[in-house]
C-alpha cells in the first residue's frame, strides 16, 4: 500500500501508512522510510507485483513522467497498453508525460490520440500529437489504420467541436487541407463553418457539418456517441443539434440524463426530459 500512495502521489496517506507500521514494526518501517525517500523508481516499481499497468496509468493521469518512464524502459508493455498510458497521459493534460510516449506510439493509435486530445482544454496538447504522431506517420508515409480514414478523421474535429475547442478544430483542419486527399470532399464545408459570425457558433456550425457527414456516410448511429460529450460539455445547444439530428435520449439506459444529473446541470436535465430521456 505504502508504494501504490507513493506512486499516486498521495504523500498524506504514505506518511500515515509509515506512522502506522512504525508503532508496530519500528524496523520495517525505518527500512521502508529510507526507501521512500531514496525516490528511487526502479526500486518501487520492483515492489509492484501486480497491477502494474493499472498504476503507471495512474501515474500518467497525475502527470508523473519521471515514474512513467523508469516503468516503460523496465517492463515489456504491449502496443496496447503503451497507447492506454500515452492516452492517460493526454487526457490528463501532461504534455511531458505525453510527448515521452507519443514517440513510442505507431501508427494504430493515431486517430485514437487525436480525439483524447481534442477533449483537452490545452490547444499544446493536440499540437504535440498533430506534429510528433500525425504527422511523423504521414512523412514516412505509412497508410494510416481503418478502412475508411476520412470518417477516422472526422472523429478528433467532431470531438474538439463537441467541446468547444476551436483551436483545436482550427489545427486539424489546417492539417487536412496540406493532406486533403479523400478529405476535400468535406474541407469547402469546414471551411464555411469555421467563418460563422458570432465566433462562438462555430464549433456548433463544424458539429453540423460533421453529423451531416455521418448521416451522408451511413454512420449516423455515432451521434449517441457524441450526445454524450455534447452533455458533458455542458452546452445546451450542442445538445439540441444532437438531438434533433435523431440521437436517441435514451441510449445505453439513459446514459445522458445520468451524466447531466450527476453534474447537477438543472437545466440540460430538463432538456433532456423534455425530450422524453428517462421515459419507459
Amino acid at each position: 500500500m505504502v508504494w501504490t500512495a507513493w506512486i499516486i502521489d498521495a504523500s498524506d496517506v504514505v506518511q500515515s501508512l509509515l506512522a502506522f507500521l512504525a508503532a508496530h514494526e519500528p524496523a520495517r518501517a525505518a527500512q521502508l522510510r529510507a526507501e521512500v525517500d531514496g525516490n528511487d523508481w526502479r526500486l518501487v516499481w520492483s515492489k509492484c507485483v501486480v497491477d502494474r499497468l493499472d498504476l503507471v496509468v495512474k501515474a500518467a493521469v497525475l502527470g508523473r513522467t519521471e515514474a512513467v518512464q523508469t516503468a516503460i524502459s523496465v517492463f515489456n508493455f504491449a502496443s496496447f497498453e503503451l497507447a492506454r498510458i500515452c492516452e492517460a497521459a493526454v487526457e490528463g493534460g501532461h504534455i511531458e508525460c505525453a510527448r515521452l510516449l507519443i514517440h513510442r506510439m505507431d501508427e494504430d493509435w493515431v486517430y485514437d490520440l487525436l480525439e483524447s486530445a481534442a477533449s483537452v482544454p490545452d490547444p499544446d496538447m493536440m499540437r504535440l500529437v498533430i506534429d510528433d504522431l500525425l504527422t511523423g506517420v504521414i512523412n514516412r508515409d505509412v497508410q494510416l489504420p481503418g478502412s475508411d480514414s476520412l470518417l477516422a478523421m472526422f472523429r478528433p474535429i467532431h470531438a474538439a467541436a463537441v467541446s468547444g475547442h476551436i483551436q483545436h478544430v482550427s489545427m486539424l483542419l489546417e492539417f487536412l487541407i496540406k493532406h486533403d486527399g479523400a478529405h476535400s470532399v468535406v474541407i469547402p464545408s469546414l471551411k464555411a463553418a469555421m467563418m460563422v459570425q458570432p465566433t462562438s457558433f462555430r464549433c456548433l456550425a463544424v458539429a453540423a457539418v460533421m453529423i451531416s457527414e455521418l448521416v451522408r456516410l451511413s454512420k449516423d448511429t455515432l451521434i449517441e456517441y457524441y450526445l454524450i460529450a455534447a452533455v458533458r460539455s455542458g452546452n445546451l445547444a450542442m445538445v439540441e443539434l444532437h438531438l434533433n439530428a435523431g440521437a436517441n435520449v435514451r441510449h445505453n439506459g439513459n446514459e445522458a440524463l445520468r451524466l447531466a444529473e450527476s453534474q447537477g446541470h438543472a437545466a440540460m436535465v430538463e432538456l433532456l426530459k423534455a425530450r422524453c430521456a428517462g421515459s419507459d
